[in-house]
Protein backbone atom coordinates (compact mmCIF):
# COMPACT_ATOMS: atom_id res chain seq x y z
CA UNK A 1 0.00 0.00 0.00
CA UNK A 2 1.59 3.34 -0.98
CA UNK A 3 1.50 6.47 1.12
CA UNK A 4 -0.95 8.13 -0.51
CA UNK A 5 -3.59 5.47 -0.71
CA UNK A 6 -2.81 4.94 3.45
CA UNK A 7 -3.74 8.85 3.86
CA UNK A 8 -6.29 8.36 1.93
CA UNK A 9 -7.56 5.68 4.00
CA UNK A 10 -7.13 7.39 6.98
CA UNK A 11 -8.77 10.42 6.10
CA UNK A 12 -11.80 8.47 5.15
CA UNK A 13 -11.70 6.60 8.28
CA UNK A 14 -11.74 9.84 9.82
CA UNK A 15 -14.56 11.55 8.46
CA UNK A 16 -16.85 8.68 8.84
CA UNK A 17 -15.53 8.29 12.46
CA UNK A 18 -16.22 12.18 12.90
CA UNK A 19 -20.00 11.78 11.42
CA UNK A 20 -21.04 8.82 13.09
CA UNK A 21 -19.50 9.97 16.46
CA UNK A 22 -21.49 13.17 16.07
CA UNK A 23 -24.55 11.09 15.02
CA UNK A 24 -24.61 8.62 18.33
CA UNK A 25 -23.44 11.30 20.87
CA UNK A 26 -25.14 14.20 19.77
CA UNK A 27 -28.32 13.45 22.08
CA UNK A 28 -26.00 13.98 24.90
CA UNK A 29 -25.87 17.96 24.52
CA UNK A 30 -28.12 20.36 26.44
CA UNK A 31 -29.84 21.99 23.75
CA UNK A 32 -32.03 23.65 25.80
CA UNK A 33 -31.10 28.15 26.73
CA UNK A 34 -29.20 29.74 29.50
CA UNK A 35 -30.90 32.28 31.07
CA UNK A 36 -28.64 35.49 31.50
CA UNK A 37 -29.24 38.36 34.14
CA UNK A 38 -29.17 41.73 32.77
CA UNK A 39 -30.62 43.23 35.81
CA UNK A 40 -31.71 41.62 39.10
CA UNK A 41 -34.40 42.49 41.68
CA UNK A 42 -35.39 42.12 44.71
CA UNK A 43 -39.17 41.84 43.22
CA UNK A 44 -41.70 39.01 41.46
CA UNK A 45 -41.35 41.15 38.35
CA UNK A 46 -39.75 40.14 35.80
CA UNK A 47 -39.09 40.43 31.70
CA UNK A 48 -37.96 37.70 29.90
CA UNK A 49 -36.25 38.68 26.51
CA UNK A 50 -36.41 36.16 23.78
CA UNK A 51 -34.60 36.56 20.28
CA UNK A 52 -34.89 35.02 16.88
CA UNK A 53 -32.65 33.60 14.88
CA UNK A 54 -29.33 34.65 14.79
CA UNK A 55 -29.76 36.54 18.30
CA UNK A 56 -27.54 35.63 21.00
CA UNK A 57 -27.00 38.89 22.77
CA UNK A 58 -29.26 41.50 24.83
CA UNK A 59 -27.95 44.22 21.69
CA UNK A 60 -31.41 43.38 19.95
CA UNK A 61 -33.02 44.57 22.95
CA UNK A 62 -31.19 47.91 23.81
CA UNK A 63 -33.76 50.06 22.34
CA UNK A 64 -35.98 48.95 25.11
CA UNK A 65 -34.20 48.58 28.94
CA UNK A 66 -33.81 52.04 29.84
CA UNK A 67 -37.91 51.81 29.85
CA UNK A 68 -38.18 48.97 31.83
CA UNK A 69 -39.57 49.51 35.34
CA UNK A 70 -36.68 50.09 37.77
CA UNK A 71 -38.43 47.23 40.02
CA UNK A 72 -37.96 44.39 37.38
CA UNK A 73 -35.04 42.13 36.69
CA UNK A 74 -34.57 41.87 33.36
CA UNK A 75 -33.32 38.28 32.00
CA UNK A 76 -32.11 37.60 28.60
CA UNK A 77 -32.67 34.29 27.33
CA UNK A 78 -29.79 32.65 25.21
CA UNK A 79 -29.59 30.63 23.12
CA UNK A 80 -26.58 27.66 23.05
CA UNK A 81 -24.63 26.42 20.25
CA UNK A 82 -25.22 22.85 20.75
CA UNK A 83 -28.42 23.31 19.04
CA UNK A 84 -31.99 24.16 19.72
CA UNK A 85 -34.74 22.14 21.23
CA UNK A 86 -37.86 23.71 22.23
CA UNK A 87 -39.65 21.66 24.47
CA UNK A 88 -36.06 21.59 26.55
CA UNK A 89 -35.98 25.60 26.19
CA UNK A 90 -39.34 25.86 27.73
CA UNK A 91 -38.07 23.50 30.60
CA UNK A 92 -35.18 25.55 31.40
CA UNK A 93 -37.42 29.00 31.32
CA UNK A 94 -40.23 27.74 33.10
CA UNK A 95 -37.31 26.15 35.95
CA UNK A 96 -35.54 29.62 36.16
CA UNK A 97 -39.21 32.06 36.54
CA UNK A 98 -40.02 28.94 39.50
CA UNK A 99 -36.75 29.48 40.91
CA UNK A 100 -36.52 32.98 40.86
CA UNK A 101 -40.27 33.67 42.38
CA UNK A 102 -41.52 35.72 39.32
CA UNK A 103 -44.90 35.73 38.68
CA UNK A 104 -46.79 38.04 36.35
CA UNK A 105 -43.82 37.71 33.58
CA UNK A 106 -43.89 39.96 30.36
CA UNK A 107 -42.40 38.11 27.77
CA UNK A 108 -40.52 40.11 24.95
CA UNK A 109 -40.01 37.95 21.53
CA UNK A 110 -38.74 38.38 18.38
CA UNK A 111 -39.98 36.06 15.17
CA UNK A 112 -38.84 33.14 16.22
CA UNK A 113 -38.40 33.22 19.96
CA UNK A 114 -42.46 33.81 19.88
CA UNK A 115 -42.98 30.25 19.81
CA UNK A 116 -41.04 29.41 22.93
CA UNK A 117 -42.18 32.17 24.72
CA UNK A 118 -45.76 31.15 24.11
CA UNK A 119 -44.71 27.56 25.17
CA UNK A 120 -44.23 29.45 28.77
CA UNK A 121 -46.71 32.02 29.01
CA UNK A 122 -48.74 31.40 31.47
CA UNK A 123 -51.97 32.90 32.99
CA UNK A 124 -51.23 36.32 34.21
CA UNK A 125 -48.45 36.50 32.01
CA UNK A 126 -48.13 39.33 29.25
CA UNK A 127 -46.52 38.58 25.89
CA UNK A 128 -45.16 41.40 23.35
CA UNK A 129 -44.80 39.94 19.74
CA UNK A 130 -42.22 41.57 17.41
CA UNK A 131 -42.90 40.17 14.06
CA UNK A 132 -43.55 37.16 15.75
CA UNK A 133 -42.79 33.25 13.63
CA UNK A 134 -45.82 31.22 14.66
CA UNK A 135 -44.82 28.39 12.24
CA UNK A 136 -44.48 27.50 8.41
CA UNK A 137 -48.04 28.77 7.68
CA UNK A 138 -46.65 32.68 8.65
CA UNK A 139 -44.06 32.56 6.56
CA UNK A 140 -43.88 34.77 2.99
CA UNK A 141 -44.33 31.96 -0.19
CA UNK A 142 -40.83 32.18 -1.41
CA UNK A 143 -39.57 31.22 2.56
CA UNK A 144 -41.87 28.55 2.70
CA UNK A 145 -40.87 27.08 -0.45
CA UNK A 146 -36.78 27.81 0.74
CA UNK A 147 -37.25 25.19 4.14
CA UNK A 148 -37.82 22.67 1.55
CA UNK A 149 -33.62 22.46 1.43
CA UNK A 150 -33.45 21.27 5.25
CA UNK A 151 -33.38 17.77 5.01
CA UNK A 152 -30.34 18.61 2.20
CA UNK A 153 -29.22 21.06 4.72
CA UNK A 154 -29.24 18.65 7.69
CA UNK A 155 -27.75 15.98 5.58
CA UNK A 156 -24.56 18.04 5.50
CA UNK A 157 -24.56 18.75 8.98
CA UNK A 158 -23.53 14.86 9.53
CA UNK A 159 -21.33 15.38 6.99
CA UNK A 160 -19.43 18.18 9.04
CA UNK A 161 -20.04 15.91 12.11
CA UNK A 162 -18.98 17.93 15.16
CA UNK A 163 -17.71 20.77 13.09
CA UNK A 164 -20.94 21.40 12.77
CA UNK A 165 -21.19 22.81 16.38
CA UNK A 166 -18.24 25.15 15.63
CA UNK A 167 -19.41 29.05 16.07
CA UNK A 168 -18.56 30.05 12.00
CA UNK A 169 -22.05 32.20 11.65
CA UNK A 170 -20.84 35.54 12.28
CA UNK A 171 -23.74 37.26 14.11
CA UNK A 172 -24.46 40.74 15.51
CA UNK A 173 -20.46 41.06 16.59
CA UNK A 174 -20.19 38.40 19.29
CA UNK A 175 -20.73 35.54 19.82
CA UNK A 176 -20.72 33.76 16.83
CA UNK A 177 -23.28 31.12 15.55
CA UNK A 178 -23.17 27.29 14.75
CA UNK A 179 -24.52 25.44 11.73
CA UNK A 180 -26.26 23.16 14.32
CA UNK A 181 -28.43 26.18 16.36
CA UNK A 182 -29.32 28.02 12.45
CA UNK A 183 -30.31 24.81 11.01
CA UNK A 184 -32.59 23.40 14.40
CA UNK A 185 -34.09 27.28 14.26
CA UNK A 186 -34.65 27.01 10.89
CA UNK A 187 -36.36 23.90 11.64
CA UNK A 188 -38.72 25.25 13.94
CA UNK A 189 -39.36 27.95 11.87
CA UNK A 190 -40.25 25.33 9.04
CA UNK A 191 -43.61 23.86 10.84
CA UNK A 192 -46.73 24.73 12.47
CA UNK A 193 -46.18 21.78 15.30
CA UNK A 194 -46.05 24.33 18.48
CA UNK A 195 -49.05 26.40 16.21
CA UNK A 196 -51.24 23.26 17.35
CA UNK A 197 -50.23 23.05 20.88
CA UNK A 198 -50.46 26.74 21.76
CA UNK A 199 -53.14 29.60 19.69
CA UNK A 200 -51.69 32.52 18.52
CA UNK A 201 -52.76 35.22 21.11
CA UNK A 202 -50.43 37.52 22.02
CA UNK A 203 -51.10 40.44 24.20
CA UNK A 204 -48.90 42.94 21.59
CA UNK A 205 -48.44 42.18 18.58
CA UNK A 206 -46.17 44.24 16.28
CA UNK A 207 -46.02 43.99 12.33
CA UNK A 208 -43.74 45.77 9.71
CA UNK A 209 -45.88 47.19 6.80
CA UNK A 210 -42.86 46.15 4.59
CA UNK A 211 -41.91 42.38 6.54
CA UNK A 212 -39.75 40.49 4.13
CA UNK A 213 -39.88 37.08 5.89
CA UNK A 214 -43.39 36.93 7.78
CA UNK A 215 -47.19 37.35 6.31
CA UNK A 216 -49.18 39.36 8.21
CA UNK A 217 -52.53 38.20 6.38
CA UNK A 218 -51.81 34.94 7.85
CA UNK A 219 -50.97 36.33 11.03
CA UNK A 220 -53.93 38.52 11.11
CA UNK A 221 -55.74 35.13 10.28
CA UNK A 222 -54.74 33.24 12.92
CA UNK A 223 -55.36 35.72 15.75
CA UNK A 224 -57.35 33.85 18.18
CA UNK A 225 -57.59 37.08 20.92
CA UNK A 226 -58.64 40.93 20.71
CA UNK A 227 -54.81 41.46 20.81
CA UNK A 228 -54.01 45.35 20.83
CA UNK A 229 -51.77 45.70 17.28
CA UNK A 230 -49.07 47.95 16.41
CA UNK A 231 -47.79 48.79 12.78
CA UNK A 232 -44.28 50.22 11.99
CA UNK A 233 -43.18 51.26 8.43
CA UNK A 234 -39.83 48.78 8.20
CA UNK A 235 -38.80 45.65 7.56
CA UNK A 236 -38.26 42.47 9.21
CA UNK A 237 -36.79 43.42 12.82
CA UNK A 238 -33.21 43.43 12.82
CA UNK A 239 -32.49 43.12 9.26
CA UNK A 240 -31.57 46.83 9.27
CA UNK A 241 -30.89 48.72 13.00
CA UNK A 242 -34.50 49.22 13.14
CA UNK A 243 -34.93 48.40 16.68
CA UNK A 244 -35.90 52.11 17.91
CA UNK A 245 -39.04 52.34 15.39
CA UNK A 246 -40.33 49.24 18.27
CA UNK A 247 -39.75 51.57 21.51
CA UNK A 248 -42.81 52.92 21.56
CA UNK A 249 -45.39 49.26 21.15
CA UNK A 250 -42.75 47.65 23.68
CA UNK A 251 -42.12 50.11 26.34
CA UNK A 252 -45.78 51.85 27.09
CA UNK A 253 -46.98 47.71 27.26
CA UNK A 254 -44.05 46.84 30.27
Amino acid sequence: MGIRELVLRVLIFALVLNSVSYLVLRGVFDTGVDIIPIRKSSGTKAIYLIGGCQSRTERPFRFMLDGVPEDTAIYLVEYRNSGFNIEKAATDVLEHIWLEGHNGVTFVAISLGYQLAAACKADGDKLIALNPCIGKVSLLPDIQRATKILPVAYLGLIILGWMSLLPVVKTNGKPYYSLQLLLDQFKVCSNDKNLALYEFSPDVLVMSRDDNVIDNDALIDHLNNSTLIYWVDTIHFGFVDNGMLYREAVVDNL
